[in-house]
C-alpha cells in the first residue's frame, strides 16, 4: 500500500484579491505538496495532482517510466520537485504530455531521459549525468513558451544530443535555454548526430524564435556542429564555448543571430567558432582567442536551393568582433564537403566591419569562390598576414590590447590610447551595446568599448551556471561501484577494471571527467563488499 503524505498550502495573494474582487477562493489558491518515496507512490500523485500542487520526491531511485498526463493551467504549474536537489534518481524516461509542467532538481542517469510535448514546460535545477540514451532531452510535438535553465548535462559519450529542439511544422516557437552547464561530450569520431545542442530539422525549414543565452560548453567535441541552428528567428547570445571544438552553426534558418559570446581554447586541441549558411543573418560583438581554425566561416551554397540542401549566404552582417591568437579569421565561400556534387553559389550581399583582428595566421581565405559584391569597412588587423588578398576596408594599426581577468577568464582588452576608438564606419541598428553590455553611443572598433567597464554582462562561469545557479560543483553525482578501496580513496569498476573514482587535494575526478575544486561531494555507492570496501 502506498503511503503518501499531503499537506495544503495557501496562496494567500491571490486569496486575498478573490475575497476583494469576487468573493470566492479561486482553484490555486489551494495547491497541495504532495510528498512521495518511491516510483508507486510518484505514480499515484500523478493522477491526482493539478494546477499549483508540487509533487516533492524524498531520497531514492525511482525506476521504470513516468507519463505525466495532467498538468497545472494558467493560475499554476504542476511542479515535481526533489527535496534535495539532485538527489531524486531517475534511470529511465519522464513523458510530459501536458502543459504547465516544472520538473525541478531531479537527476538522470542510466538510461534517464525526458520527452517533453507540451507548452509552458520548465526543466531548471536538474542534472544530466553519463545516460545511455540517445537524446537527453527531446523538445517535441507542441512543447513552445518553455523553458531550459540551470541544469548540469554531462559526460555523452554515445550519439545523440545533449538537447534536442525538433521544432516540427514551428511547433516549439520561443523556448530559453539558459544558465545550463555542459561539459565533455567526447567525439563521434567525425560522425553526424553528436551536436551538443540541436534546434530544429535536417527535412524542413521554418520559425524557431529559440533564445540560447547564459550557458558554458566546456569540452564539447561530439562533433563539428555544437549548437546546430536548422530554423530561423534564434538568438545565440553572452554563451562562453571554452575548449569545444564544435562550432555554432546557423545550417538553416533566417534571421538569426550570435553575439557576445566567447569563443576561447584554453588548453585542447580544438576550438570551434561560428559557422553559417542562409539569409540575414547576424555575427556581431563575438571575441575569439587562440582557435586553431578559422573564427568565422561563410559558407557556399548548393545550385538546389530547396530544403534540405545548403542555401547560400545572402545579406550576412559580421561585424564588430574581435579575433586573437588565431588559425584564421574569415573563411568566405568554405565548401560543403558531405553534399554530394558539392557546392556552386558563393556568399553575395554582406559586409565585414568594424572587426579586429590580431596576432591570426590569416585575415582571409576564400575557400572556392570569390565572394558576390560585399562591403568591407573599419576594420582593424595587427600582426595578421592577409591570406588569400586585401579586399580592402581595414587599417593595420596596434590596437594596444592590455590583459584584463573578467569572472576569471584571461582577455584582450583595448587600452585608452588604442585606435579603435570611435573608430568605426558605419551604422548598424541592430548595435546598441558592446560584448560586455555598455552603450555604444559613438562605436569603437570590434567586440569592446573603450573605456572597458565590465560590469553589465560578463563571461558566465562554472560557478555561474548549472543548478540552482551554484555551478555545476555543488551536485552529487553518484556513482555505482564494485568496490571501494579506503586506504587509497578510489572506488572500482568491473568494466572498466580500474580506478575510476580519485579524490586528491579536493579535486573529484571520474573516468577522467574533471568535476572541477570545491565539489561538494562525490557519493560512491558500493555494490559488493570485497576487499578493502566500505
Amino acid at each position: 500500500m502506498n503511503h503518501i503524505k499531503k499537506s495544503v498550502r495557501i496562496n494567500y495573494t491571490s486569496f486575498i484579491g478573490a475575497v476583494f474582487l469576487c468573493g470566492a477562493l479561486p482553484s490555486s489558491a489551494l495547491a497541495a505538496d504532495i510528498t512521495v518515496n518511491n516510483a508507486g507512490e510518484l505514480n499515484s500523485a500523478l493522477q491526482t495532482a493539478g494546477s499549483g500542487d508540487t509533487i516533492i520526491l524524498n531520497d531514492g531511485n525511482y525506476n521504470g517510466n513516468f507519463n505525466i498526463n495532467s498538468g497545472g493551467s494558467q493560475n499554476g504549474q504542476l511542479t515535481i520537485r526533489a527535496a534535495n536537489q539532485g538527489e531524486a534518481e531517475f534511470n529511465n524516461k519522464i513523458t510530459v504530455n501536458a502543459r504547465y509542467v516544472t520538473l525541478d532538481g531531479l537527476h538522470f542517469i542510466g538510461a534517464g531521459r525526458i520527452d517533453a510535448k507540451q507548452a509552458d514546460f520548465v526543466l531548471r535545477n536538474s542534472s544530466f549525468f553519463n545516460s545511455t540514451a540517445t537524446d537527453w532531452f527531446l523538445g517535441n510535438q507542441n512543447m513552445r513558451n518553455s523553458l531550459i535553465e540551470n541544469n548540469r548535462f554531462e559526460f555523452k559519450n554515445n550519439k545523440g544530443n545533449m538537447i534536442w529542439l525538433r521544432n516540427s511544422n514551428n511547433s516549439l516557437q520561443n523556448t530559453v535555454v539558459r544558465g545550463n552547464y555542459f561539459k565533455r561530450f567526447d567525439s563521434g569520431g567525425g560522425a553526424n548526430g553528436w551536436e551538443t545542442l540541436k534546434l530544429g530539422l535536417g527535412s524542413e525549414s521554418g520559425t524557431g524564435g529559440f533564445t540560447i543565452e547564459n550557458n558554458l560548453f566546456e569540452d564539447a567535441n561530439g562533433e563539428r556542429e555544437n549548437i546546430s541552428v536548422k530554423c530561423g528567428d534564434n538568438i545565440v547570445r553572452h554563451n562562453v564555448f571554452l575548449d569545444s571544438s564544435g562550432e555554432v552553426v546557423f545550417r538553416r534558418g533566417e534571421n538569426n543571430q550570435a553575439y557576445g559570446n566567447y569563443f576561447i581554447r584554453d588548453d585542447a586541441a580544438e576550438a570551434g567558432g561560428i559557422r553559417i549558411q542562409d539569409r540575414d543573418n547576424k555575427i556581431f560583438n563575438n571575441y575569439f582567442e587562440n582557435l586553431p581554425g578559422f573564427a568565422i566561416m561563410l559558407m557556399e551554397g548548393n545550385t538546389d536551393q530547396s530544403v534540405p540542401h545548403y542555401k547560400k549566404v545572402v545579406n550576412a552582417q559580421i561585424v564588430h568582433n574581435t579575433i586573437v591568437n588565431s588559425g584564421g579569421a574569415f573563411e568566405v565561400g568554405q565548401r560543403n564537403a558531405f553534399v554530394a556534387g558539392g557546392t556552386s553559389l558563393p556568399p553575395e550581399n554582406s559586409t565585414i566591419s568594424n572587426n579586429v583582428v590580431v596576432d591570426t595566421d590569416k585575415v582571409f581565405q576564400f575557400a572556392e569562390f570569390t565572394p558576390v559584391n560585399f562591403t568591407y569597412q573599419g576594420n582593424i588587423r595587427q600582426n595578421s598576414p592577409w591570406g588569400d588578398l586585401n579586399p580592402g576596408g581595414f587599417i593595420t594599426s596596434n590596437p594596444q590590447f592590455q590583459n584584463s581577468t573578467i569572472n576569471g577568464y584571461q582577455l584582450k582588452t583595448p587600452g585608452g590610447g588604442s585606435p579603435v576608438i570611435n573608430g568605426a564606419i558605419g551604422t548598424f541598428a541592430f548595435l546598441t551595446d558592446d560584448l560586455f553590455g555598455n552603450p555604444r553611443n559613438t562605436p569603437d572598433v570590434g567586440a569592446i568599448e573603450v573605456p572597458f567597464t565590465p560590469q553589465t554582462i560578463q563571461p558566465v562561469s562554472a560557478s555561474d551556471v548549472g543548478p540552482s545557479l551554484g555551478g555545476g560543483n555543488t551536485v552529487t553525482q553518484r556513482i555505482e561501484a564494485e568496490d571501494y578501496d579506503t586506504q587509497n580513496n578510489t572506488a572500482l569498476l568491473n568494466k572498466d577494471g580500474g580506478t575510476v573514482v580519485e579524490m586528491q587535494g579536493g579535486t573529484a575526478r571520474y573516468n577522467n571527467v574533471d568535476f572541477g575544486t570545491g565539489v561538494s561531494s562525490v557519493d560512491v555507492r558500493v555494490a559488493s563488499q570485497a576487499g578493502n570496501s566500505l
